[in-house]
């Protein structure tokens, strides 16, 4: 059985995502050493808007927005968008001194993903 989570598909101001005061936003970015457009992009994704609209938003074109994550990703190394929000869900879960929202867990390979069959020796 899957299970599916219904998302408000409007998204909401760009400088008031994720709600997190400049100040916390400034230590994300501190942290991650993004710069200003990188760090455009992150709060645009934090609001809910899709690649395109986050590159029409940013006045840049689709195949720039995205040479722009595939560095950003590298940089600070992660392995892609739902990575990069975990990591700052706990920037900014250590930053405020509340426990960890997000459980830290080692990266899944696929090899862990594949179903395990018993064998006869």
């Amino acid at each position: 059985m899957s299970r599916r989570v219904l998302l408000d598909p409007t998204p909401i101001n760009a400088d008031s995502t994720f709600p997190l005061c400049d100040q916390t936003w400034r230590h994300v970015q501190q942290q991650l050493g993004l710069p200003p457009k990188q760090m455009q992009y992150v709060r645009l994704l934090l609001s809910g808007y899709g690649g395109h609209e986050i590159a029409d938003r940013m006045g840049i074109s689709y195949a720039t927005l995205r040479t722009y994550v595939s560095r950003m990703h590298v940089k600070i190394g992660t392995r892609g968008q739902l990575d990069l929000v975990l990591r700052i869900m706990r920037i900014v879960d250590q930053y405020r001194g509340t426990p960890p929202a997000v459980p830290i867990r080692r990266s899944i390979r696929h090899a862990d993903l594949r179903p395990t069959v018993d064998r006869p020796i």
